[in-house]
């Protein structure tokens, strides 16, 4: 993710299914079919991605920079350790789960 922010950009879809590891135990993202670059620290608009890894700015359709890859880094990161989201609800509904994520 450092590297793909080292070029301002923004991946956009952080999630398990974007990663791969190589032969020798390198971690790489992929899929970069939502990437988009900007030169301002906040100057990406649009909801785009996998909504249980989105940040709560691209949710709610705010302006947002490239922290979202950060939080949909995190997520992943719980789930690997924990085997569940941070923040899902016991009655899954995508509004309910929308809710959850922006509140914290």
């Amino acid at each position: 993710v450092s590297a793909v922010h080292s070029h301002a950009m923004v991946h956009r879809d952080v999630k398990p299914d974007n990663f791969v590891v190589t032969l020798d135990g390198t971690v790489k993202l992929c899929d970069f079919g939502l990437a988009a670059i900007s030169d301002q620290e906040d100057g990406f608009f649009g909801v785009c991605g996998t909504p249980p890894y989105m940040a709560p700015e691209m949710l709610l359709n705010q302006a947002y920079g490239l922290k979202v890859d950060v939080w949909s880094l995190g997520v992943v990161a719980y789930l690997i350790v924990f085997g569940r989201f941070p923040y899902m609800p016991e009655s899954f509904t995508q509004e309910c789960m929308k809710q959850s994520i922006i509140k914290g």
